[in-house]
């Protein structure tokens, strides 16, 4: 197996894995959110990842069509919608289910608009963006699905270690 052929087989899975999140994902989004820089950096990776797949293997049909469906992928991946859902946060096609965050903290966001909301799960944390006027909803979401703030986090934990 080449390594462009590897590389359309690995696009080929990501794909699939895109047209999953795009078809069931997407429309469980309840509340919109976003992903710091995430338009900006994957447009720098595509654009990186292109010029030096065509300097390291040469301009010739099989690697061009590998950069071509990289852009499409990259650019399928932009479609992805990130937010909240009546069962978890959405990320990226990936749903962090309510049960397994720890807390939640709201910070100032990248400017006056949004809110950065960081999500304190058992093996990993996220980090969205939301509007600035979606903030009572996310903490809406927060409290009927009974996740503490940070601050409440620490609290319960001090209680349960005495």
């Amino acid at each position: 197996m080449t390594t462009s052929e590897f590389f359309l087989l690995a696009l080929g899975v990501v794909f699939l894995w895109e047209l999953y999140a795009m078809i069931f994902v997407n429309r469980t989004i309840k509340v919109r959110g976003s992903v710091p820089y995430r338009g900006p950096v994957m447009m720098i990776v595509c654009i990186l990842f292109s010029a030096f797949y065509l300097y390291r293997w040469g301009v010739e049909k099989e690697t061009v069509i590998c950069v071509v469906a990289f852009v499409i992928v990259t650019l399928l991946f932009m479609v992805i919608r990130t937010g909240l859902t009546e069962y978890g946060v959405a990320n990226n096609g990936n749903v962090l289910a309510y049960k397994k965050i720890n807390y939640y903290s709201i910070e100032d966001g990248v400017n006056e608009t949004n809110v950065r909301v960081r999500f304190n799960g058992t093996r990993r944390e996220l980090v969205l963006l939301f509007p600035k006027e979606q903030e009572a909803l996310v903490e809406a979401y927060m409290v009927k699905n009974e996740i503490p703030t940070l601050d409440g986090y620490r609290d319960k934990k001090k209680n349960s270690d005495r």
